[in-house]
């Protein structure tokens, strides 16, 4: 691939980016990739990431056994909802119930931080019986 490196990058991102989004380092690096808890900039140096974000934090960057199961669940269905019957959401949840603490058996599949809110919010009024707005 042939890399535009991080000046072209930073050029990019202040044309075509939010104002409000914005790097923390002096001289960024241009990642590339990732194995692990490793990532590679366009130099082909390698770090220790610290601030791995969401799933790569507990389960590393390009994690073969995940990679090899995700990429054969897109072949069949890339993306659906709990509005439709399927076999592996059930079979989730029914893993997540054997494994949590205490008496845990449902489970709430949501994909953001604002339905997750929602999910809260609905489970505290069903527990605490009280439908007017906690705020």
């Amino acid at each position: 691939m042939n890399y535009i490196g991080p000046d072209n990058i930073i050029a990019k991102r202040k044309e075509y980016f939010f104002p409000a989004t914005s790097f923390f380092y002096k001289n960024p690096p241009q990642i590339i990739g990732g194995s692990m808890q490793y990532i590679f900039d366009h130099e082909d140096k390698r770090y220790v990431d610290f601030y791995a974000g969401v799933s790569v934090l507990n389960c590393g960057h390009s994690n073969s056994e995940i990679l090899k199961d995700t990429i054969e669940q897109l072949s069949k269905v890339q993306h659906t909802t709990t509005l439709y019957l399927t076999q592996p959401m059930v079979e989730l949840a029914q893993k997540l119930s054997e494994i949590l603490p205490g008496d845990i058996k449902r489970t709430f599949f949501c994909v953001t931080g604002s339905e997750a809110n929602e999910g809260a919010m609905a489970l505290a009024r069903l527990y605490t019986k009280r439908m007017a707005s906690l705020l």
